[in-house]
């Protein structure tokens, strides 16, 4: 077992974001989408993307959430897959991005999940 893989990746699609997100100039070969491909290969994937965007601004979430999917579909894959604990760190990003109603709605979906388990 690798202690550090999961942090690796993690390090290695926020440093590629804020690089792309952040440049001035086109990127004509971009490698966030290489990067996300190459991390979803991982059983790790959807912890590893929650955990890079909670220490990423918000003003690069579109470009993060362009590359990796919807954080509503994220947050769904988690419920199915059992991953609770990757779920309740998705509510607090779908807090920032959602309206009070639909945060709400998505917390008891997290909650009868928890119950059901």
């Amino acid at each position: 077992k690798l202690p550090y893989f999961q942090h690796s990746l993690e390090l290695l699609l926020h440093s590629v974001l804020e690089e792309e997100a952040t440049s001035k100039d086109p990127i004509p070969d971009a490698l966030l989408p290489s990067v996300v491909d190459f991390i979803r290969s991982f059983p790790v994937y959807r912890e590893t993307v929650v955990r890079c965007t909670r220490k990423t601004e918000v003003a690069l979430w579109p470009y993060l959430f362009a590359a990796v999917g919807s954080p509503k579909d994220l947050f769904s894959d988690c419920l199915e897959m059992g991953e609770l604990n990757t779920a309740s760190s998705y509510l607090l990003v779908l807090q920032s991005l959602e309206p009070a109603s639909v945060a709400r709605q998505h917390a008891t979906q997290l909650l009868d999940a928890a119950l059901d388990s």
